[in-house]
């Protein structure tokens, strides 16, 4: 029994200790760091004091802390350079477990660095590879700037009044948040919702997509994509707005939208209605939206969206045509009437899943949509062809289409080794119904009527199209900078397409037309084959490689016996190189070729007779098309300075280009109508060059910048008339000069900018066409606490328009707002268009053989009034 009598003794001690330890289990206090504006502070000291304990902690990325001490009475302390400290006294509830503390809030110390102040140069650009990120710190920012307004003080960037941002002359497509999908990735929508103030860094990628960040492979042209970085704690928030819209032309609107945000948990849902009368009929559009995306697990992200559309739209154009052919040139003159309803719905989800070494993606898509439209088209032809024509054409069309995609890639044994395999494929059927009304009057040699014809036409086509993609990738490192890539990918498309015509005389019943009906059936394949060597650092980066891209088309059709194929390969160098000098500098270079195989109307021998001013035959003979492209680019920014300097060359050729071959026919009346077909060439090429200056200074406090913007370019296009080549040779030339100055209450400038398009044909007798512009444009914006202020101002003197009538207009606009309730949730707004009703569309483009030149009519003076209530609520704030 005596040597028990220990164990039992251990075993009271031990159940003592417990008790004890029971008696003194620890308490959790937790909260948040942040300062006057709602911004989350990260590193900020943190010291508790509870009796004779002293526990200290800093802040994490989020400005949150989270403590365990002792029950009982505590100190808590905060403390962080610039800001005055924190002191608090709390006492926890007998038996609470967990206290959550209100947030801290730090108020800025200026007072207390008033004998020294040291500031560290701020690097307004900043040049890594495939990205340049700009800080806003060095830009004038305020607390109710949006980030467009931010955008707009970036060197290298242009945005638009509709909030359409290029960046070296390319169209910035996608938005991201944090590196991260950012709800449905609209760029011009959020960069208007999202304050300026929220984020630290602004970047603008070149984005090769997903599948090339995992493997370092990369194929085919980037896209411009702007990536925005949050403040530590700020990537979470809940905000939208709804508006209310009134004015003249019977212009009524309202939209509303919704946002959930949290780091990787989004929400949306949208909705909006607009209707405006525009002299021609009444427009309308609608919409409503939905996305959800959220990570399921660690390593699995969903992604899911649906949208619908509808519109209702009716325009009137004017358009004149010059038409150079070996007989001379014909002059078109045209008016346009048109009303359009379309339906559209469209659902996207994707599976996303990323570990160490594996990635998987899975993404199938769905769209859906219906159109009608009513054309009413009169038209005049003179010179070689003197002819008139009125024509009535109903259009119905029903589309739908299904699409899958995805992506495997994985890491394998040794660093760098990775292979990825990804696939795509698309379903789509379309039905279309046309009945055309149309008549013809010709004129003989003296120029008077001669002689109608009135032919009334049914067309009923239907298509069928299956494409995909496949594309397969490997990496094998030679060692930590080098490594050799291997990929073969394709494409493909197989098209079924089945075209009745049938005609109408008098009261007799349609009847079908063999001539002019065809059933189709077509297919064409390129191989891509690339074989590269990639050498990787900190500063210089280079791909090299070579490309085989064999390809083959092949066709079915009903008017023509057996078989039809053609085959084509090409061959060319792959090189991609970028070297980062330092962050202030940096050069890139590329050469790259792609294929582009013939649609099924440039293929399908059977004539289109839609247009019969211009009846088009395809030509089943027709090769893939293939193109090469080059560029280098030099950026370089002036840290202490801050100016930056940006400039680009460029140039390409296609290889079996496919072009247009406008014929000149007899008809069954002797006159002469035009037949498009398409044929094959060589030789066209283009090259060009743009540049940009900017150069900040200040002036009594104030940031102004000088911008200097320039490009130039020439292109030698053929086409091809009656068989005979036509070389096109154009010169663009462009220069602009702007000033802007940012304050927090007020910015502006103005800018000129001069342009000369010159074109030149070596067929027919045509002179040199020219179209000389200048432009000069102003704009202020005025904030007087709760008020705010905005007008621009633009005049255009252009010169050289043959065909429409140019007025030069002067266009001034003006806007007004007010806001109210708490944080500026509530503005009403006055908005005046086109104060002087001068307003112009004109458009001029090259095409083939032709000079097109279009002036589109609608309203352009307008007055409209919303009231807007907006929710901005982000990180901490309130």
């Amino acid at each position: 029994m005596t040597r028990k009598h220990p164990a039992f003794a251990l075993f009271l001690l031990v159940m003592l200790c417990a008790g004890q330890a029971a008696a003194q289990a620890l308490f959790t206090v937790k909260g948040v760091v942040q300062d006057t504006a709602g911004t989350r502070i990260d590193g900020a000291s943190v010291r508790i004091i509870s009796g004779k304990d002293t526990v200290r902690s800093a802040t994490d990325a989020d400005g949150a802390y989270h403590i365990n001490l002792k029950p009982g009475t505590f100190t808590l302390m905060v403390n962080y350079l610039g800001y005055f400290p924190f002191q608090g006294a709390y006492t926890p509830d007998a038996g609470q477990s967990e206290m959550e503390i209100p947030p801290v809030v730090l108020r800025p110390a200026s007072r207390l660095l008033t004998e020294v102040k040291i500031e560290a140069p701020v690097q307004a650009v900043t040049y890594k590879r495939d990205t340049i990120e700009y800080d806003p710190r060095a830009f004038s920012v305020t607390d109710r700037d949006k980030v467009i307004d931010l955008l707009r003080q970036f060197p290298g960037l242009e945005v638009d009044e509709n909030g359409n941002i290029k960046s070296d002359g390319e169209n910035i497509t996608f938005l991201r948040v944090n590196g991260k999908n950012f709800f449905s990735g609209n760029v011009t929508d959020f960069i208007r919702q999202l304050p300026a103030d929220m984020f630290a860094k602004l970047q603008v990628i070149d984005d090769y997509g997903d599948e090339a960040a995992f493997t370092g492979i990369r194929n085919g042209q980037p896209r411009k994509m702007l990536n925005l970085v949050t403040k530590p704690g700020m990537d979470r928030g809940t905000f939208g707005n709804g508006s209310l819209t009134g004015g003249t032309d019977d212009r009524y609107g309202a939209s509303v939208n919704g946002n959930y945000w949290r780091t990787d948990r989004q929400i949306a849902a949208s909705s909006g209605y607009n209707t405006a009368n525009n002299s021609v009929g009444t427009n309308t559009s609608g919409n409503i939206g939905v996305n959800y995306a959220d990570n399921w697990g660690k390593n699995l992200n969903i992604q899911a969206n649906y949208n619908f559309g509808n519109g209702r739209n009716a325009s009137s154009n004017d358009t004149y045509i010059e038409t150079v052919n070996t007989l001379g040139t014909i002059f078109n003159r045209s008016g346009n009437n048109s009303e359009s309803k379309n339906n559209n719905h469209s659902a996207n989800l994707g599976l996303n899943y990323r570990g160490k070494k594996t990635m998987l993606s899975l993404s199938p898509s769905f769209n859906f949509s219906d159109n009608t439209a009513n054309f009413l088209t009169r038209s005049a032809q003179s010179g070689v062809i003197h002819q008139d024509l009125e024509s009535i054409n109903a259009n119905q069309n029903d589309n739908r289409g299904f699409g899958l995609g995805m992506t495997v890639g994985h890491k394998i044994g040794k660093k760098g080794r990775v292979f990825s395999l990804n696939f795509s494929i698309n379903a789509n059927r379309g039905a279309g119904d046309q009945d055309v009304n149309d008549n013809i009057r010709y004129y003989n040699e003296q120029g008077l009527p001669a002689k109608d014809s009135i032919l009334h036409r049914v067309i009923d086509n239907n298509n069928r199209s299956l494409s995909g993609g496949m594309n397969f990738s490997f990496s094998q490192p030679i060692n930590k900078k080098m490594s050799v890539d291997f990929s073969y990918g394709f494409n493909g498309n197989k098209n079924k397409n089945d075209l009745n015509t049938g005609v109408i005389a008098g009261l007799k019943p349609l009847q079908k037309v063999d001539s002019l009906s065809n059933f189709s059936n077509t297919s064409n394949i390129s191989h891509r084959i690339n074989l590269s060597y990639r050498i990787g650092g900190k500063k210089f980066n280079a791909t090299a490689g070579i490309r085989l891209s064999p390809g083959v088309v092949n066709g079915e059709y009903s008017n023509r016996p057996g078989k039809v194929k053609n085959t084509s390969n090409n061959f060319s160098p792959s090189i991609n190189m970028s070297y980062l000098a330092s962050t202030a500098t940096t050069f890139s270079a590329d050469y790259s070729g792609s294929s582009q195989a013939p649609s099924v109307y440039q293929l399908q021998p059977v004539r289109d007779t839609r247009s019969l001013q211009n009846v088009i035959v395809g030509n089943p003979d027709l090769k893939v098309a293939f193109s090469h492209r080059g560029g280098v680019n030099y950026r370089h920014t002036n840290i202490k300075k801050g100016n930056t300097f940006s400039i680009s060359l460029n140039g390409g050729t296609t290889q079996n280009q496919i072009v247009s071959n406008t014929i000149l026919r007899k008809d069954t009346l002797n006159s002469l109508k035009q037949e498009t077909r398409y044929e094959n060439v060589n030789g066209a090429y283009n090259v060009g060059s743009n540049y940009s200056l900017s150069i900040p200074y200040k002036i009594a406090g104030k940031k102004y910048s000088i911008g200097l913007t320039g490009n130039l370019s020439y292109a030698k296009q053929i086409s091809l008339s009656d068989n005979v080549k036509n070389f096109s040779k154009g010169l663009n030339i462009g220069q602009s000069l702007s000033t802007n100055v940012f304050t927090k209450t007020f910015s502006g400038g103005v800018s000129a900018r001069y342009s000369n398009n010159m074109n030149t044909y070596t067929l027919g007798t045509r002179p040199e066409t020219r179209i000389t512009g200048w432009q000069f444009s102003s704009n202020v914006n005025l904030r007087v606490k709760k008020f705010n202020v905005s007008s621009n101002a633009s005049k255009s003197i252009t010169s050289g328009y043959r065909g429409v009538q140019n007025n030069n207009p002067l266009m001034i606009n003006a806007s007004a707002s007010r806001s109210f309730l708490k944080n500026d949730m509530g503005s009403f707004n006055v908005q005046v268009n086109d104060i002087l009703n001068q307003g112009s569309n004109l458009s001029r483009i090259i095409s083939g053989n032709s000079i097109i030149e279009n002036n589109s009519k609608y309203i352009t003076r307008y007055v409209v009034v919303g009231l807007n209530m907006q929710l901005n609520r982000f990180g901490g704030r309130r």
